[in-house]
């Protein structure tokens, strides 16, 4: 998976700025940019979603755009974004922000796609809310079958794996936020600590592989404090990793430690 590139605020649709963008069942939802913020040096967008569906492009002048849709939860759907916008939404123009819109707050970061998705559920919620719900218990249930799957897959993993195989793995091969230095000083920083405990003889001492965590969680903490690039995905595969290493450790208590001694 390609790795995400830093992007400005011009690469963004502007503050005001309205979009269309297509929904699962055919029709249009829109959307607009309320404001710009830098977070950690990165540009974010806010964006909204408009109380309005239709068919065909919308006129600036209709009511429902200047709106911000409610969720079935009656919370505004609105959400921040770190990428411009895809090629499949729009801007049609601009409408003028409101103090209140201007300044609403938001806690959700999402993709854009997430919006068309959300104006379609709170459509079907308000219209077609005995077969949504149907869907949602099968959509659970085929959820939870999966996640069993996932996590006997994974205990399988944790009973087989070793430092030799961790060192041959690329750790973050599927990342896409990161820059391509930040991933490598990362690994660079966890390689270190497995060959650290690879080259002691087994069964590893308790005492050991808990001064080698404390160092390694150390490097990693000074390395996000200089960089500000671990974010929620990236910190819950850097767990699984820990987790990874401290099964071939046979010390996986000491996971617990990580979380104690991290400051991402």
């Amino acid at each position: 998976m390609a790795r995400r590139k830093e992007y400005q605020a011009q690469d963004f649709p502007k503050a005001g700025s309205v979009l269309v963008a297509p929904m699962a069942d055919g029709g249009l939802c829109a959307c607009r940019v309320l404001r710009m913020k830098k977070e950690h040096g990165k540009v974010r967008a806010l964006v909204a979603a408009c109380d309005w569906i239709g068919k065909e492009t919308p006129h600036l002048k209709e009511p429902g755009l200047k709106k911000i849709l409610r969720s079935r939860f009656d919370q505004p759907e609105m959400v921040w974004v770190w990428v411009p916008a895809p090629r499949a939404f729009r801007t049609i123009g601009e409408l003028k922000i409101t103090k209140k819109q201007r300044e609403a707050n938001c806690g959700m970061y999402a993709y854009w796609e997430s919006i068309p998705i959300a104006v379609l559920l709170k459509w079907r919620w308000d219209h077609e809310r005995e077969a949504m719900m149907r869907e949602m218990a099968a959509q659970d249930a085929e959820r939870e079958r999966a996640a069993d799957r996932a996590a006997e897959k994974r205990q399988k993993w944790l009973s087989t794996v070793t430092f030799r195989k961790l060192l041959a793995k690329d750790l973050f091969s599927e990342w896409h936020y990161p820059q391509r230095k930040d991933t490598r000083d990362l690994e660079k920083i966890l390689k270190e600590f497995i060959r650290n405990l690879a080259k002691e003889k087994p069964p590893l001492a308790k005492a050991f592989v808990q001064r080698e965590l404390k160092q390694c969680v150390k490097k990693i903490n000074t390395l996000d404090e200089e960089r500000q690039f671990i974010e929620t995905e990236e910190r819950v595969d850097i767990f699984d990793i820990f987790e990874e290493i401290l099964a071939a450790a046979k010390q996986p208590e000491l996971l617990l430690l990580v979380d104690e001694l991290r400051n991402w």
